[in-house]
């Protein structure tokens, strides 16, 4: 549930994110954290530190809870591919359809590809996987190895776009890196628990994702020309704004 709502996180306002969700994440897993210190064995049938940490009668409303967080977590995921495709597209970078679908909402958009892609993904997760606690494993090795690669990523932004001195870079670094190195070690044992086949998967997906951004950097079409915001466009992107223009 936790892991769902941080990546909902732009789903949430700042306020409401700092004042409602963040306390509520860290008193969840303060709870879990002091129970299982307490009860090293788990004497119930869930096996589950969230579940087992919950009081009995609070269990079904908990379960409640957890289901909604986990579908607004869902909702995000599917908004970010999304997202990146549509960045990719003003960075002549994706050749794919954009449709907006509001005339009002900015960003709102959708991606024909992009959409029955997703759903041959999650149908090949699932059949590969069939099941939850496998599925577990290799998410939550997935989702720590991606922050630590963006810790990694982030020092370059620092040096090389904000154009910051490396040592900022590198303290960065050192803070940030070594909190999540402990998560990531400790989520190595979940490498064991055939949480490789995620691995495998995401290796794979980065060659095509690559692939992909190679071929399109090399087949423009028109020349590129600046929007009013800075952003680069095309000349078939151009006509469109000035026909929606007049």
């Amino acid at each position: 549930m936790g892991v769902g709502v941080v990546i909902a996180v732009g789903a949430f306002a700042k306020i409401t994110f700092t004042s409602i969700v963040y306390p509520s994440l860290v008193l969840a897993y303060m709870g879990q954290a002091t129970y299982l210190s307490r009860h090293h064995v788990m004497e119930s049938d869930y096996q589950i530190g969230f579940y087992v940490s919950v009081p009995e009668k609070l269990r079904w409303p908990a379960l409640v809870i957890a289901v909604l967080a986990t579908v607004v977590g869902s909702q995000a995921i599917t908004l970010e591919p999304f997202q990146l495709l549509n960045n990719a597209h003003l960075l002549d970078a994706s050749q794919e359809s954009i449709l907006h679908t509001s005339s009002t909402i900015h960003g709102q958009i959708y991606i024909p590809e992009i959409n029955w892609t997703l759903m041959l993904l999650c149908l090949a997760v699932t059949i590969g996987f069939r099941d939850t606690k496998r599925m577990g494993n290799a998410a939550g090795l997935a989702v720590i190895t991606v922050m630590l690669v963006t810790t990694c990523l982030m020092s370059l932004v620092i040096v090389l776009v904000w154009h910051q001195s490396v040592f900022l870079a590198i303290c960065f670094v050192i803070f940030f890196g070594s909190i999540e190195a402990l998560y990531f070690s400790a989520s190595l044992i979940k490498f064991l628990e055939e949480a490789w086949d995620d691995s495998q998967f995401e290796d794979d997906l980065v060659c095509i994702i690559d692939e992909f951004i190679r071929t399109g950097n090399t087949e423009f079409i028109g020349t590129p020309s600046t929007h009013a915001s800075g952003v680069q466009l095309r000349e078939d992107d151009e006509v469109k704004n000035d026909s929606v223009g007049t």
